[in-house]
């Protein structure tokens, strides 16, 4: 007669009450989900800057956003011709799109990103190979 009811589908298991809404998942473009992943973890140690940012920051090489340890970071993340074509096709809203996405919508206009960011690694290694040079 007074037996325990299993909980409301609407109630956490934990009795806590409703639980909230669920958020509308974002729309992840790239291709290949591992990737899309790995960018999402690599784009939290840029999170104190916007995508608008970073993308302006790669075209004008600016060296106080992207040193040489975020160029190797940014690196193997460059997009690739395939992505590239995907990003250029996308006629959606750019909120609607996950993190790793907003990424690729943005970098992909960025012109010769890898050689952008080897550029700023050599500079950082070049003025220490001119002093073993002098030596």
């Amino acid at each position: 007669m007074f037996e325990n009811a299993p909980p409301k589908k609407d109630d956490k298991p934990g009795g806590g009450g409703p639980s909230k809404p669920a958020q509308k998942q974002k729309e992840c473009i790239l291709p290949d989900p591992k990737k899309a992943y790995n960018i999402n973890i690599m784009i939290m140690k840029f999170r104190k800057y916007s995508m608008e940012q970073l993308r302006d920051a790669l075209i004008n090489v600016d060296t106080k956003i992207i040193n040489p340890d975020n160029a190797s970071t940014l690196l193997p993340f460059c997009p690739d011709p395939e992505e590239i074509q995907i990003a250029k096709s996308w006629e959606g809203d750019f909120d609607e799109l996950d993190g790793a996405s907003q990424y690729l919508m943005e970098v992909y206009k960025v012109p010769r990103m890898p050689i952008r960011l080897r550029s700023i690694m050599f500079r950082d290694e070049f003025e220490g190979r001119i002093e073993t040079v002098k030596e």
